[in-house]
């Protein structure tokens, strides 16, 4: 992989995080940018201290007036993971729109003299209709009061208007799953009550969604940096297979060898009830996923 320096936000979440450890052990110099308020640092603390090619700088997105300043960085890539609202936790709208589109106007804005290619992570929720949309579909309205997903589609037309002198992968993830993810996604959420013979609550059992192994999410990102070629370049990231939220609780507990029992109960989410992602640009880059629901919930059951 021909990439030297990658400047990563959003290092303490999840995709994020697994990222960062992904570079750093192909030998890429990463600048891990991350929030001096959040509460997720002490994994990505640990790994500064094993690898000298990973160097840690505080920022917090939402003070947009910092970045300019903090960002003068030359580096091969930016990669822009940071993101408010992804666990769709009850944030102001005006933070969410701070962080995940106003911050991004300002990297673009830096991006042609410190780092003019970069890779963005949007969401499948910028689709009006995220169940199968392939990347030219339409995307939300702007009367939608689903905020992360609005503040996501403002992210990337801001990005699309500044790819002409630029080179932008723009990621719209599925439902990726795995090491490192938050207690509150649903397989760890389920195997964590698995582990405290706690009784799982499930506020949309009948929403049908795509799951997808953060191995096979960097994999893809991997395909897609040696073979994009244009200015703005979008992929939808996903299995492609659909799955009931109820058929993976029952898969998990029976991989587990668990009676499964659960709670109903209700969601103020404002998620689409369908959300499966349409791959099919990705195949044609010779792509596919390697490891099958089973096997990924078979690895977080043993901690792999």
């Amino acid at each position: 992989m021909d990439i030297n320096k990658v400047i990563i936000t959003g290092a303490s979440g999840f995709i994020g995080f697994n990222i960062c450890k992904w570079l750093i052990t192909k030998k890429v110099k990463v600048i891990a940018i991350i929030n001096p308020n959040s509460n997720n640092n002490e994994k990505i603390l640990s790994l500064s201290k094993l690898y000298n090619n990973l160097e840690l700088i505080y920022l917090d997105l939402s003070d947009t007036s910092s970045i300019e300043n903090t960002l003068q960085i030359h580096a091969d890539y930016f990669f822009h993971f940071a993101a408010a609202g992804v666990e769709r936790e009850r944030l102001n709208q005006d933070y969410v729109e701070r962080v995940n589109h106003i911050a991004l106007t300002k990297i673009l804005k830096m991006a042609k003299v410190f780092f003019p290619k970069l890779v963005i992570s949007g969401s499948g929720f910028e689709y009006d209709v995220p169940y199968l949309a392939d990347e030219n579909s339409t995307l939300i309205g702007s009367s939608s009061t689903h905020s992360y997903a609005l503040s996501k589609k403002n992210a990337y037309l801001s990005a699309k208007v500044a790819s002409k002198d630029l080179n932008i992968i723009w990621l719209r993830p599925y439902t990726i799953y795995g090491p490192h993810e938050s207690q509150k996604r649903i397989i760890s959420y389920l195997i964590n009550c698995i582990e405290t013979q706690t009784v799982p609550t499930i506020n949309t059992p009948h929403e049908i969604r795509d799951f997808l192994h953060i191995e096979d999410f960097i994999s893809a990102l991997e395909y897609i940096l040696k073979n994009s070629k244009r200015n703005l370049d979008v992929f939808n990231i996903g299995s492609g297979e659909p799955i009931k939220v109820i058929s993976i609780a029952k898969q998990v507990y029976a991989l587990a060898n668990k009676e499964f029992k659960w709670n109903s109960g209700n969601s103020f989410r404002e998620d689409p009830p369908d959300f499966v992602a349409n791959i099919e640009k990705l195949k044609l880059l010779g792509w596919v996923p390697k490891i099958s629901l089973t096997e990924g919930i078979v690895r977080l059951l043993n901690h792999d």
